[in-house]
């Protein structure tokens, strides 16, 4: 087959592993048997696991460096042609989280962002709903601790969507564990040490 260039080429519009591809050795250029082909399926098992985006010596699968800005962004084009942010991640997520500064999902109305804040926020709609702070609190509903609990839920309720009646006083249970059911609340005051109090109607 004579030389010709790759955009002269029929598409592949349905690629299967068993397909061929054709290559040229450069180095055997003079050689009879210059032309060899490989499976789709064995190039693609060739490609290295470790990718890097802005450096040449990635340490983990994926590994994206900039000096500033956004490391990592999806987005997609809307009907009206401008651009909306699917999420965001700046800074590092992973290991000690000593540089991490914040992952949010806005929907429609643009990015937010917690600038060199070390604490882990999530946002819908531009609102924040949920924060993990520097110290590892949850933070639901508020970007800001208050007294220290690891969870704190800013608003007038919370739900445990399960009712749970421990055997006996005695019955399998971890120091702090909380169940209802329709008559009484339990707490787990020690381990296999259940209190409970009776709940009154009005």
């Amino acid at each position: 087959m004579a030389n010709r260039k790759i955009s002269d080429l029929t598409a592949l519009t349905a690629p299967a592993s068993g397909d061929l591809l054709p290559i040229v050795d450069i180095s055997e250029a003079a050689a009879a048997d210059k032309n060899k082909k490989i499976t789709i399926q064995s190039l693609f098992q060739g490609i290295p696991v470790n990718v890097g985006i802005g450096t040449s010596s990635p340490a983990v699968n994926l590994d994206v460096v900039s000096a500033t800005g956004t490391r990592i962004r999806s987005s997609y084009t809307n009907d009206s042609g401008s651009r909306d942010a699917g999420f965001e991640i700046y800074g590092d997520i992973s290991g000690s989280f000593a540089t991490r500064a914040s992952f949010t999902y806005t929907g429609n109305s643009g990015l937010t962002s917690l600038g060199s804040s070390l604490d882990l926020a999530f946002s819908t709609a531009s609102t924040e709903r949920a924060r993990i702070d520097s110290s590892g609190r949850l933070l639901v509903g508020t970007s800001a601790d208050s007294g220290g609990a690891l969870l704190q839920v800013n608003g007038d309720r919370i739900r445990i969507g399960t009712a749970k009646t421990p055997a006996s006083a005695t019955a399998t249970g971890t120091t702090g564990e909380i169940a209802w059911d329709a008559n009484y609340i339990y707490v787990c005051t020690a381990t296999n040490t259940w209190k409970r109090t009776a709940i009154a109607t009005w």
